[in-house]
Parts: structure tokens; C-alpha cells; sequence
């Protein structure tokens, strides 16, 4: 019997209350990828990441805790920052303007290299500093107990059907994948892997954030019993579907495939 655990270190955005205009988060949370802010619960962590706002969450069990760690996040995020005049914004790309953009590291691409699990090949890294347009990941952080008998790329791809094909009906932005989160996006780790396809649309309501864990266990049942090639033999759907955004595919494969929608 397997035992997961899931985290996840998302981004969100800083916008100015009285202008609506994005504010960068340089200067203003402090943290960094090296040194997180370590906030007042154990596990839970700030960072600025380019000029997003990125936080970190423990390894969680239950659904509760999942939906509860990533609430508690955001309002602890919103309660500090109220008062100095931003608001938190959940929204997968923001256009920043120039001014919001002068400091060195609002042209860094902070997250570490990852790789294709369909390819087998390591992604580009973004490309940001070309524009002014700015993405907010919602990474999802698995850990298996024990050590699966199939492959990490298979796990990764069984997570692009029951995840990445539906966020394409869920998440309503088509900008961010034109910079990063194309299908098959990982990172490997120590204690298992990081999903990097989706953005941080499932931040939004408690239903998509439960639709997140819920799809990560499916997507764990649905290797263990259908195996490797399963996937292979639908991979260019999959693909086409999450990095086109293409809504019919995605219609298409959860009614075939049956992937639980909210």
C-alpha cells in the first residue's frame, strides 16, 4: 500500500490598492530559493521569486491539512501586506510595468532546471527577461512511501492526464505556457518529484485546491494499474491538449479516461 505526501510551493502576485497595477515583490517579503523566510508554523516558508511572492508549505497527508496549509498561506501573506497598501492576486500572468521591473533579479528565472518526462530531455529555462510578462506556478510536491515499482516519468505523465488535461478546463489563461509549464514538466527529488505544469489557478476557490490532491492520488492509482504504456499509447494526445490549451481534447480525454473534474 502506498503513502503520499503532498506539498507545494506556489506563487502569487502583490497589487497596489489604490492603482490595480502589479507591484513587484523585491525589497518587500524578503526570502530567498536559498534561505526561505521561515514563518511562524513549522514547514510554512516565504520567498520572493522574481517579482512574485512564493511560499512554501510542509508535506501534508490529508486533504484537510492540504486545503488548510495553502488558506492559511494566503491570508498570512494578505494580513502582512494589507497595511502597506498591496493586496494578494491569484492570477497564472501579470504584466508588469517597466518601472516594477528595474531591479537584476526581476530578470531571473528562479526556479531551478526541470525536465520533460515525455522527452526525457531538460526544458529551456524561461525566458523572461525578453517582456514584461510575468507567471505565477502552482508546483505540486509529491513524495511516495514505498519507493514505486514504475518509473518517475510515468508517474508524471499519469499526473498530466488527471491534472494537466483538466486544468486546461479549469484554468482560463492561455499566456503562461508561452514562457513555461508545457507537458511532461518536472523536477526530480530526493523524496520523490515536482509537478510543474500547472499554474497557480487552483489557489482560487477551496473546490480546485481539493480537485488538486484528489487528481494527485488518482493519478497514483491510475499508473499502478494501468502501467507504463498506457500512457505512451495516448502520449501525443496529452500533450497537444495541455500545451495547445486545447478545451475539446480535454473534453475528449477525461470523459474516455474518466478524470474527475470540479
Amino acid at each position: 500500500m502506498h503513502s503520499l505526501t503532498i506539498g507545494a510551493d506556489p506563487e502569487v502576485f502583490l497589487i497596489d490598492q489604490k492603482s490595480g497595477q502589479f507591484v513587484s515583490s523585491i525589497g518587500k517579503i524578503g526570502g530567498t530559493k536559498h534561505q526561505p523566510r521561515q514563518l511562524e508554523r513549522m514547514g510554512f516558508a516565504l520567498q520572493e521569486d522574481n517579482v512574485a511572492v512564493e511560499f512554501n508549505i510542509p508535506p501534508t497527508r490529508t486533504l484537510e491539512d492540504f486545503v488548510e496549509a495553502i488558506q492559511w498561506s494566503i491570508k498570512r501573506i494578505s494580513d502582512e501586506v494589507a497595511p502597506q497598501g498591496w493586496d494578494v492576486t491569484i492570477t497564472p500572468a501579470a504584466e508588469f510595468s517597466d518601472a516594477e521591473l528595474q531591479h537584476p533579479s526581476a530578470h531571473m528565472a528562479g526556479c531551478d532546471p526541470d525536465y520533460n518526462a515525455w522527452t526525457k530531455r531538460m526544458n529551456p529555462r524561461p525566458q523572461v527577461a525578453a517582456g514584461n510578462l510575468r507567471t505565477g506556478a502552482g508546483h505540486v510536491h509529491i513524495g511516495v512511501e514505498p519507493k514505486p515499482k514504475f518509473s518517475r516519468e510515468a508517474f508524471i505523465k499519469s499526473l498530466d492526464l488527471n491534472l494537466g488535461v483538466g486544468s486546461v478546463l479549469l484554468d482560463f489563461d492561455i499566456l503562461r505556457k508561452q514562457l513555461y509549464g508545457k507537458a511532461g514538466a518536472f523536477r526530480p527529488t530526493s523524496y520523490g518529484l515536482e509537478y510543474r505544469v500547472l499554474s497557480n489557478f487552483w489557489l482560487k476557490s477551496k473546490e480546485l485546491t481539493e480537485w488538486v490532491y484528489k487528481q494527485t492520488h488518482a493519478a497514483y492509482s491510475m499508473v499502478e494499474q494501468r502501467g507504463e504504456k498506457f500512457f505512451d499509447d495516448i502520449g501525443s494526445e496529452i500533450q497537444e491538449c495541455i500545451n495547445t490549451s486545447n478545451k475539446t481534447m480535454s473534453k475528449s480525454l477525461m470523459k474516455r479516461y474518466s478524470i474527475a473534474s470540479v
